[in-house]
């Protein structure tokens, strides 16, 4: 496999579909304009396949504690899909999922981010119902009750979700 930018690789993204009406009208139409985050794709060894696609944006976690409001920085992924035709999965000859091995490279991609350029001591995302148990077997855990998630209307059936790095 190889991840490549978005950019470098949009037509192939029009034959992406993860089963998620918002996610793949994300992923087709807004992601490449998307000033606030920078969207990588999984491709298969021949570059004709999207695999999965992550956006990742600069973000923090906001929680309370007493009095006091903290904001931890954070990078959010702010949207990650696995095309339909992945899911479940294993890459030949191993007996990793595609879909894991795509979001552990997500979670590595964000740790050299935060190693070498800008700190980061968490990373999170909004999961979708249907992705938590995904998510947990990756080592996310839902956010705490001293944390407070984003009041954004698309993340109204969404559960906060969060990784120490």
């Amino acid at each position: 496999m190889q991840v490549k930018l978005l950019k470098d690789v949009c037509p192939l993204i029009s034959s992406f579909h993860c089963g998620n009406k918002t996610l793949d009208e994300y992923f087709q139409n807004k992601a490449l304009d998307d000033d606030d985050a920078t969207t990588y794709c999984f491709l298969e060894e021949n570059l004709k396949t999207i695999i999965a696609v992550s956006s990742l944006s600069c973000n923090g976690i906001i929680t309370k504690s007493a009095n006091k409001m903290s904001t931890y920085p954070a990078v959010e992924i702010k949207m990650f899909a696995v095309n339909d035709s992945y899911k479940g999965k294993t890459i030949e000859g191993e007996e990793e999922h595609y879909s894991d091995w795509c979001f552990n490279s997500t979670i590595a991609k964000i740790m050299q981010f935060t190693d070498n350029y800008c700190g980061a001591s968490r990373v999170f995302l909004y999961s979708v119902p249907n992705a938590k148990h995904f998510y947990l077997r990756c080592g996310m855990h839902e956010f705490t009750d001293l944390m407070y998630p984003d009041d954004r209307p698309y993340f109204d059936c969404c559960i906060p979700m969060f990784m120490h790095l």
